[in-house]
């Protein structure tokens, strides 16, 4: 590059402040950081190749101009203001300044490099889905015109479902465009050996999953089997669509090996959800025993559906607000709670068809027995999820479970968990007042305000930021503990950082 070239690329810079330098012999971390926040202010850190990159930091922190120098004098510069051994300083050019940026700003990818990468990957996508959402209009109109009411009830909601999920992908992917991708591609170019974190980021959802936007009909198996190996539901999915007799007697061994109608019973006394639906759980589980396939397959639709209404008002939907809902409704809230466990498109697309079939009296003989069984595992898989850990009330049963179990060796990390779930109502059902006094006075042992402190004394800005939120939330209790104020102090936590307080939240987390 031009001499000259060069020489704007350093001098030409408005940092918006005084340019600082620092000498680079006993340079800080802080002093570091704000040259690269300087860097990334004007845009210049995100689009630079290795040799750039350490030619600003260098313009910095030694006494001549990198731009200007030759490699030679470079060196010899860097070598005479800074502790680092000769031998260790590659005689390289390229080398010297990927070194440079590794040692200074652990960075070992080239941002420019990473940034391309994700700009070329980003368009790609936004083609792909556009493509898929031409396809989607395309089936939607054929279907309309071939006038078939049970294809149009069956593939049209799919059709929308999946419209709706790659128009959703595309103004994500768009944000991300716009907001977050000169971040993503830097922090992707630090050293993942110091900052595991970085890489556990996905820059949209259809950057990992893309498969997952193809319109494609749910299996009507996928809510089921789940301790299966994978190989053998992929096998019985062929099975099911080949051989439905085989599939039928293979349903009914696994029902009668996994003794499901004694699993579900065994739950219901275990989950107030379950207790509140027991007496006509029990009493459909009796007539499927008994033969009576089609009452039961009557009756099953309806009891899921009150156990889904029931744990979208454990989490906080007013039973007010569900009574005005039909089923997709109720889903749709789930969703976002349970996740993948739910297995919503299951639910929403092919559940319906079987509840409408049987309530229709569409239903034949031959169909009455599979149906039944299939209803039987989705029953068993309704009432499992109630006991799912992304419910804060399992969370918060599961934290006081652990605390009273190690009440003279407490993990504090799990008290702070608990009070992250502070206003997560424990029905009487559970009989925990006991257990939940021995939690509480944990909270006020002198054991777990040392924890605090020590946390603190870690001087991480993370951690002051999660233990000045936790100790804001004892303040609110009664009576006041005075040891807040001394903590709130020792925090020196301004203005909260969410983004602060949510990594220290994410580093608590246990295997429930």
């Amino acid at each position: 590059m031009p001499k000259d070239q060069n020489n704007s690329l350093s001098e030409n810079i408005d940092y918006g402040h005084q340019l600082k330098k620092f000498p680079l012999h006993g340079i800080t971390g802080g002093q570091v950081q704000e040259i690269l926040d300087d860097l990334k202010q004007q845009g210049i850190a995100y689009r630079c190749d290795f040799d750039i990159l350490s030619k600003h930091f260098l313009f910095r922190t030694l006494n001549i101009n990198p731009f200007l120098s030759d490699f030679s004098s470079l060196r010899k510069s860097f070598l005479e203001d800074s502790d680092h051994e000769q031998h260790e300083v590659p005689e390289n050019e390229n080398e010297f300044h990927k070194y440079v940026c590794r040692f200074y700003f652990t960075i070992v990818k080239s941002p420019k490099d990473e940034l391309l990468g994700l700009y070329e990957h980003a368009f790609a996508d936004i083609k792909a889905i556009d493509r898929t959402l031409a396809e989607i209009t395309q089936k939607q109109s054929e279907t309309i015109k071939r006038n078939d009411t049970a294809e149009i009830q069956e593939l049209i909601p799919i059709l929308k479902y999946y419209q709706q999920h790659n128009e959703d992908a595309r103004t994500e992917i768009m944000n991300f465009l716009k907001d977050r991708i000169h971040n993503l591609a830097l922090n992707q170019c630090y050293d993942s050996s110091l900052f595991p974190a970085f890489f556990q980021s996905v820059p949209y959802s259809y950057y990992w999953n893309s498969k997952a936007y193809t319109p494609h009909p749910p299996s009507d198996l996928d809510n089921k089997f789940g301790d299966l190996p994978v190989r053998l539901i992929r096998d019985l999915k062929v099975t099911y669509e080949s051989d439905r007799p085989a599939f039928n007697r293979t349903i009914q061994q696994y029902i009668s090996e996994k003794e499901i109608i004694f699993s579900i019973s065994d739950l219901l006394h275990k989950h107030h959800i379950l207790d509140q639906h027991s007496t006509i759980i029990r009493e459909a589980l009796d007539t499927y025993s008994n033969g009576s396939k089609m009452m039961f397959a009557n009756a099953v639709p309806t009891i899921i559906e009150g156990i889904f209404h029931d744990i979208c008002k454990t989490v906080g939907t007013p039973e007010n607000v569900l009574l005005t809902e039909g089923f997709q409704q109720k889903l749709n809230r789930l969703r976002k709670v349970l996740g993948s466990d739910l297995e919503y498109e299951y639910y929403s697309f092919r559940f319906r068809l079987f509840r409408n079939k049987v309530a229709h009296g569409r239903m034949n003989i031959a169909d009455q027995s599979e149906i039944s069984d299939m209803l039987l595992l989705d029953l068993y898989h309704a009432s499992e999820l109630c006991f799912s850990n992304d419910l804060k009330l399992n969370k918060k049963r599961f934290l006081i479970d652990q605390l009273n179990k190690g009440l003279s060796n407490p993990d504090y990390k799990y008290l702070i968990e608990y009070l992250l779930l502070g206003e997560e109502v424990i029905p009487a059902f559970y009989h925990l007042e006991s257990q939940i006094i021995e939690v509480e006075r944990l909270i006020s042992s002198d054991g777990f305000w040392a924890f605090l402190e020590n946390e603190l004394d870690q001087n991480s800005d993370p951690i002051r930021h999660g233990i000045h939120y936790i100790v804001t939330l004892i303040a609110k209790r009664k009576p006041f503990d005075k040891r807040c104020t001394k903590l709130l102090k020792k925090a020196k936590v301004g203005k909260p950082d969410y983004t602060l307080l949510d990594k220290y939240v994410k580093g608590l987390h246990h295997a429930y």
